[in-house]
């Protein structure tokens, strides 16, 4: 009989798994631990929608990256995210909305008053 269309995943032991399988599959909630501060802070800088500054990181510029990194783990918006990595995910894009102006609340990277909260 046929396969359905030859569309597959490769899983990690090279074994093809059909995407018919996957969608059969019953769903799993996998627990991601917290981050470390430093981890946490290095996640945000990747996905950062552009490299971001060492200023923007609390650093200074003779600063090294990792040192802007401790900085960056120190601010109130980090501690807020508590290390969890779909927080961090879903916080990236408020990146981009000005909010080294106080945009729209939040707080961001760089902003002194970000409110926590409600």
């Amino acid at each position: 009989g046929g396969g359905g269309g030859g569309g597959g995943v490769s899983g990690s032991t090279g074994e093809s798994v059909s995407v018919e399988r996957l969608e059969n599959a019953p769903e799993k909630i996998i627990y991601v631990p917290a981050l470390e501060p430093v981890f946490a802070a290095e996640l945000l800088v990747r996905l950062a929608p552009r490299r971001l500054l060492l200023s923007e990181m609390g650093a200074s510029e003779s600063d090294t990256e990792m040192r802007a990194l401790k900085q960056l783990s120190q601010q109130k918006v980090l501690i807020a995210l508590n290390g969890h990595p779909r927080a961090i995910a879903d916080f990236v894009p408020a990146l981009g909305q000005g909010y080294a102006d106080g945009g729209g609340g939040g707080g961001g990277a760089g902003a002194g008053s970000g409110g926590g909260g409600g």
